[in-house]
């Protein structure tokens, strides 16, 4: 919030008054103006009380709230699209792991637990660990998929490296 005034004199008395009231403020200069500034909100809200703007509080606490609530909403859509990034390019690990097994004729050779995950994979490409885990019968937890695609990292490492 600002406080824009002419000269000195003005800016240096609401300063004092503001600070009989516990206002805190900080003061800059700007073209041929001094402006008096509150940055935190609560002090904000107090500035509105002293000056009896019982509507103007109303509708700076009603911004504060929508403001808060869209940077959750946002908040929320970052970790969501992260998580699916994260997915996508594991996902994408995933598969290459798999096509170098069956490219060496290596997928023929896996443990039926493996080639269950590696299929699973292949006919969904977009799925979650969780989503996957679920598909099994007995269903797997994400730490036993993640495990088991860790095996087919492994596996296709070896394949990588003697060749």
């Amino acid at each position: 919030m600002e406080i824009v005034l002419e000269n000195m004199q003005n800016a240096n008395f609401v300063n004092r008054v503001l600070s009989e009231f516990g206002i805190s403020t900080k003061m800059m200069k700007r073209k041929n103006t001094l402006v008096i500034y509150i940055k935190d909100s609560e002090t904000i809200s107090d500035f509105l009380r002293v000056i009896g703007s019982n509507k103007g509080i109303l509708e700076f606490e009603k911004t504060k709230v929508e403001k808060e609530y869209r940077n959750n909403i946002n908040r929320k859509i970052n970790f969501e699209v992260a998580n699916m990034d994260k997915t996508a390019v594991a996902a994408s690990e995933q598969l290459k792991d798999i096509m170098i097994l069956k490219e060496t004729k290596q997928f023929q050779k896996l443990p039926n637990p493996l080639k269950q995950i590696a299929n699973l994979r292949i006919k969904y490409p977009e799925a979650s660990l969780d989503k996957i885990g679920s598909m099994l019968e007995p269903a797997l937890s994400r730490s036993g998929v993640s495990h088991r695609f860790k095996k087919i990292k492994e596996l296709a490492n070896e394949v990588k490296s003697s060749c």
